[in-house]
């Protein structure tokens, strides 16, 4: 099993604006292996939003997915940040390998 590309997102601060040019974080809530690969909690990775509040095209940005992964409860905190690093929402999420790529616009509330 491989790594699922990361797309999407819209995200938006509170008055509706797209949070241009800000990033997300993901961070692993425990050791978890896939196959023979063990896949570390303890790293945070940072993927830039582009000028709408997305996943930038230029950016190709892989996570695990936790369906396939052990043990089966663990899910990553992503957290949003405006272009000035200020923390604008987390959410839990299970990034899942099907469909691929995982187009976070399907989360939903939104921030």
């Amino acid at each position: 099993m491989a790594t699922i590309q990361i797309v999407g997102g819209g995200f938006q601060n509170a008055q509706g604006q797209p949070i241009a040019n800000g990033s997300l974080t993901f961070k692993l809530s425990k050791n978890g292996a896939v196959g023979v690969t063990n896949v570390c909690p303890g790293l945070t990775v940072t993927v830039a939003l582009d000028d709408t509040g997305n996943v930038a095209a230029s950016s190709a940005f892989y996570l695990w997915p936790n369906d396939v992964m052990t043990p089966d409860d663990t899910y990553y905190t992503m957290n949003v940040m405006t272009a000035l690093g200020q923390l604008v929402g987390t959410r839990y999420v299970r990034v899942l390998s099907s469909p691929n790529p995982f187009d976070l616009s399907n989360l939903a509330p939104a921030f």
